[in-house]
């Protein structure tokens, strides 16, 4: 995942054999559900001035040996947002890493030329303090 106050962009990375690349093949922009889903202010169902969750899952088959894709849900004050992707070719190679207890790693870092909706910050986007819980 990947965001800032302007957008929201899920790309899983399966790294078959240990190699990655640099981009995913199964992006999803949160602005591909409407543009006024995801910003900065009331005018949106999620507002980035504000606190909201976001909960990952990845979705497997029934016998939880193939993944299907990933949904993302983030949630505010009773809005609910859904992005859902169906990469089944592409990232059907992270199944294994998952059931081999794969470890979660979160960063957060200076956003000095991040442009995940078509937004950029003029020098640094150091106005925001990301708070993560419940993990």
């Amino acid at each position: 995942m990947r965001a800032n106050a302007f957008g929201f962009t899920t790309a899983p990375k399966p790294c078959p054999n240990g190699k990655c690349s640099t981009t995913s093949e199964c992006t999803t922009k949160v602005i591909d559900q409407a543009s006024n889903t995801y910003g900065s202010g009331a005018g949106y169902t999620i507002n980035t001035k504000l606190s909201f969750s976001v909960k990952s899952e990845f979705i497997s088959s029934s016998d939880k040996l193939k993944l299907r894709g990933t949904k993302t849900t983030l949630t505010q004050e009773g809005s609910i947002v859904v992005i859902e992707s169906d990469c089944r070719d592409y990232i059907s190679t992270l199944a294994a890493q998952l059931r081999g207890q794969m470890g979660l790693a979160v960063s957060s870092f200076a956003q000095d030329d991040i442009d995940v909706q078509g937004n950029k910050c003029t020098g640094k986007c150091d106005n925001g303090t990301p708070i993560i819980f419940n993990v």
